[in-house]
């Protein structure tokens, strides 16, 4: 919520929601953390169309659903799971561990891997992440 590359692309993060009690009303930068239940009325009031879905796997359907019934146009996913939208909504997907396999891929065939399918790893072999 706090990238800044959305803004220098013209994108303007302008409402935060969570259902976690804990969290609503936590402040940040451009507001504070509101409670789910009123996205529906945010998002009409604001006319906001596009919505990013940053949730548990097992609550992305559902936050997306009621996203979609106040009027979202747009779905970016970050969430571990494939939706089922309608038609008319938008919908980019960003899967980290796909993204992270790709890269281990490209590192692999620089170390003179197979050039097609995954190279069996031995134990220890695998890429170290560093966070």
């Amino acid at each position: 919520m706090e990238y800044k590359g959305f803004e220098k692309k013209g994108f303007r993060i302008s409402s935060l929601f969570d259902s976690d009690p804990s969290k609503v009303g936590r402040s940040y930068p451009i507001g504070a953390i509101q409670p789910l239940d009123r996205l529906a009325q945010v998002v009409r009031a604001e006319r906001i169309r596009l919505a990013i879905i940053a949730v548990p796997a097992s609550e992305a359907q559902s936050v997306a659903d009621l996203a979609v019934s106040a009027g979202i146009e747009g779905i970016f996913n970050f969430a571990p799971t494939v939706l089922t939208l309608p038609a008319h909504v938008a919908y980019v997907s960003i899967d980290l561990a796909m993204q992270l396999e790709q890269l281990s891929y490209l590192v692999t065939l620089r170390e003179g891997g197979p050039r097609t399918g995954r190279r069996r790893a031995s134990r220890g072999s695998e890429p170290s992440l560093l966070l």
